[in-house]
């Protein structure tokens, strides 16, 4: 079950090593030039052509469960995992929320490039996307750690991850002095795709026997992948999930293809307020799903024989093959207001609402305050809270003629255990590049 656990979530991170996350940080920064990818209205103050990999970067993990959560220190000094004996079941779930949910991502641009003409601004943008998401019961967790007397109902388990090329074309065209719309319009390849879902889990206990039933579905689509199979217990031919985590360096050509687009506005309410609106990835990819597998109705009796439940409930991820199939799944659509305030000539505040679709679903509220020096320094601080709990951010932009710096984090771990790893809620963003100006 060990090996089974780390493909899984071996297969919902395999494609993040590249996702250009959205930096929220950033959305109030004069200085910060990819904050049209979340609201095309905006605009930077200059034009600007893209270093390969170096014009952006940046990586992000956002949950509302973390490792303190399911590694524990023990007597010993050693970290034991949640199902030690030492560590308590009050302990363990406590904490936990009726849904743990897991994101991550990471990003490059390949390739980006702003014109400014007039009263429109065009950008162009060629990147390489990943979005993966994890979503767990608390009831799951109470299951595996105290067991059940009765009959337990436990709801769905989903896993969920896609990676794609994005080229899109936008443009802000400045309506007045008041008003600013943007759109930008996204062509999508897609690299590979993998979904899980564990539905209807049911456990009866009876005089100390166990009998669990449940059905599941797994999905992918990795071109140049074949279906690896074995044989279960019972004689029956599943899916091998380890041998595909082995053969996923094997893709060799796109699994789907789709479109999107961003909208966006900004109005100037009043001299010094300014209101702002949009939403992103408003559109999906078909994928060609090669593989392709399904549990049917799965029941099987536990009666304590064995030494590891969780090898048991190995047999939630027995997939038997199926016919291939194609289907349409949406992006993870993203929707933001936002409001900023001139509060001083070099100091701005803003406040910014995000609602995220997808998998693992979010809320955020941020506040900002921007500071501009001598025209070539925009430095900003931000808090922001909401289903993952609360956070800080700061940023720095540095407009130097003919090139724009940027670093900066939204979220930033402050407690580690002692092997280094990062306590509390795993929210973690970090985002940085150098561009040419002109």
């Amino acid at each position: 079950m060990k090996r089974i656990i780390i493909s899984i979530a071996a297969l919902a991170a395999a494609f993040s090593a590249s996702y250009a996350q959205d930096f929220q940080t950033g959305y109030f920064m004069d200085d910060y030039i990819f904050a049209y990818k979340m609201n095309p209205a905006l605009r930077p103050e200059k034009s600007f052509v893209s270093l390969p990999v170096i014009g952006g970067f940046s990586v992000r993990t956002n949950g509302n469960i973390g490792i303190d959560n399911l590694l524990f220190p023990l007597s010993n000094g050693k970290l034991g995992t949640f199902m030690h004996p030492e560590v308590s079941a009050e302990r363990f779930l406590g904490p936990l929320s009726s849904r743990n949910k897991i994101s991550a991502g990471a990003g490059v641009n390949i390739l980006s490039l702003g014109i400014k003409r007039a009263r429109i601004y065009h950008t162009l943008d060629i990147s390489v996307r990943s979005i993966n998401g994890m979503s767990v019961p608390y009831k799951m967790f109470s299951f595996l750690k105290e067991g059940v007397d009765g009959r337990v109902d436990i709801p769905h388990v989903d896993f969920a991850s896609s990676a794609f090329v994005e080229a899109a074309y936008g443009a802000s065209l400045k309506i007045n002095d008041k008003i600013t719309v943007g759109a930008r319009i996204k062509g999508l390849v897609g690299l590979a795709n993998a979904k899980m879902r564990i539905d209807n889990l049911s456990v009866t206990s009876r005089d100390g026997v166990w009998t669990v039933t449940a059905n599941g579905t797994l999905k992918g689509a990795f071109k140049g992948v074949s279906t690896p199979v074995k044989q279960s217990d019972h004689g029956t031919e599943i899916i091998d999930i380890d041998q595909l985590i082995d053969d996923i360096d094997n893709i060799n050509k796109p699994a789907g293809f789709g479109g999107a687009i961003d909208l966006g506005v900004t109005y100037k309410i009043l001299p010094k307020l300014e209101l702002s609106a949009s939403i992103t990835d408003l559109g999906g990819i078909r994928w060609k799903n090669n593989i392709n597998g399904c549990t049917g109705k799965n029941s099987w009796v536990y009666d304590g024989d064995s030494d590891d439940l969780l090898d048991e409930l190995s047999k939630l991820f027995e997939f038997q093959p199926q016919n291939p199939d194609k289907k349409f799944e949406m992006l993870p659509t993203t929707i933001r207001l936002g409001a900023k305030y001139d509060i001083l000539p070099m100091l701005k505040g803003g406040l910014l609402l995000t609602h995220g679709f997808g998998v693992v679903p979010w809320s955020e509220v941020r506040a900002s305050a921007n500071l501009a020096l001598w025209k070539a320094v925009n430095l900003t601080g931000a808090a922001a809270v909401g289903t993952f709990g609360f956070s800080w951010g700061m940023a720095a932009a540095f407009d130097m003629k003919f090139l724009n710096l940027f670093i900066g984090i939204d979220s930033l771990p402050t407690r580690y255990t002692p092997q280094y790893l990062p306590l509390g809620k795993p929210n973690l963003a970090l985002s940085c590049g150098l561009n040419i100006t002109f």
